[in-house]
């Protein structure tokens, strides 16, 4: 990773860029699904603590700032954009959400089996 910084900052920048957007995204999604879950009324499994009454405020206030922080992140640094100051991380981490939907969408739907069903069955 670190040679990469030789040839190219934007490369290096971008690449971390990606990585930290992508963490935030799948860290909204997973307490996003905690929220569902709650407003459904769903049981969710036991745990070790509870928030109580103040889950859902915590949990929504969470969701929005990582997603405000994360798209947030994917604007230009500069206001003069040339190919070497463009953030590239909006580019990298759209194409790889698309691959990953049009997967899901043609193989991951019928083949997906959730870990908590696979280990139940073991």
């Amino acid at each position: 990773m670190a040679l990469i910084n030789i040839a190219s900052t934007a490369v290096l920048n971008t690449i971390f860029s990606v990585l930290t957007d992508a963490t935030a995204f799948s860290y909204a999604v997973s307490i996003s699904c905690l929220l569902i879950r709650r407003f459904c009324g769903d049981p969710l499994p036991p745990a070790r603590f509870s928030m109580g009454k103040f889950l859902i405020p915590a949990n929504a206030f969470a969701v929005l700032y990582i997603v405000v922080a994360a798209v947030a992140s994917f604007f230009l640094v500069e206001g003069a954009v040339t190919a070497a100051s463009m953030n590239w991380s909006c580019v990298m981490f759209g194409g790889a959400f698309i691959i990953a939907v049009v997967y899901y969408a043609v193989h991951g739907r019928k083949h997906y089996r959730e870990p908590v069903r696979h280990i139940l069955k073991m």
